[in-house]
Order: structure tokens, then sequence, then C-alpha cells
């Protein structure tokens, strides 16, 4: 599966890459929001994902702004995204933002995160979606 990590944070790229990938998964990263709808789109540079974990607080523009405009963009808004913040808050907001494929993980357990692209990955399986 092409999963799209967007995080500011290095750290937590290297380590959920490096999961990932053990895993078999094609992994793209982004310390930065710029150019990810374009992306999610399938307009970007790089092929477009099966998956995009998303934090929220970047420094040029928030996962949650980004995950908002995902959904009213028809060619992006069929990405399933894992929105992984560290603000606990943000869960209701997150489910409120009209991304029909989206769930709240909390920041700080890289094998949350893990397990639940296991989950998109086995049902895209079994959908073949």
């Amino acid at each position: 599966m092409r999963i799209l990590l967007v995080d500011d944070d290095e750290h937590i790229l290297k380590i959920l890459s490096a999961k990932l990938e053990s895993r078999g998964h094609s992994v793209d990263r982004r310390v930065s929001g710029l150019g990810v709808l374009a992306t999610l789109a399938g307009h970007g540079q790089t092929p477009k994902p099966d998956l995009v974990v998303l934090d929220n607080y970047m420094p040029d523009i928030s996962g949650r702004a980004l995950l908002e405009l995902a959904a009213r963009t028809p060619s992006a808004a069929d990405v399933p995204v894992i929105f992984h913040s560290a603000d606990n808050r943000m869960a209701d907001a997150v489910m409120d933002s009209g991304h029909k494929h989206v769930c709240f993980v909390l920041k700080g357990r890289p094998s949350t995160v893990i397990e639940v692209v296991e989950y998109f990955d086995l049902h895209k399986k079994f959908v073949g979606a």
C-alpha cells in the first residue's frame, strides 16, 4: 500500500516510516502540508497515496485545514486519513470535518497507527478498492 506521512517532526516520520516499510508498505514522507492536497487529488509529483497519516500542528497549513479541503475536493475525498495528533481535543473536530474516511489516533503510540494502517490495508484487500 502507498502511504503518505505528513508531520513536521522528523523523528516521528523516521519511526513510522521504518515500521511501515518493514511491513511492505511504500512510504512517502513530507515535513510540510504544502502540496499535499495536489498529491491526494492525484496531481502531485508522486502517485496518489492509498492512505495518509496526517499531523495537525504544522508551520504552513494545519492538518485540520488540509482534511477539510480534501473533504471538499472530489478527487481527494476518497483517500482515507489517519489524523495523528498529540491534541486529543482535535478528535471531535476531525470527525466533524466532512471527510468520510477519517479516524483520529492520539500521538505517542506508533503501534496504534500501524494497527490502523493494517486495518485499512486488510479492508482494501477485501473490498478491492
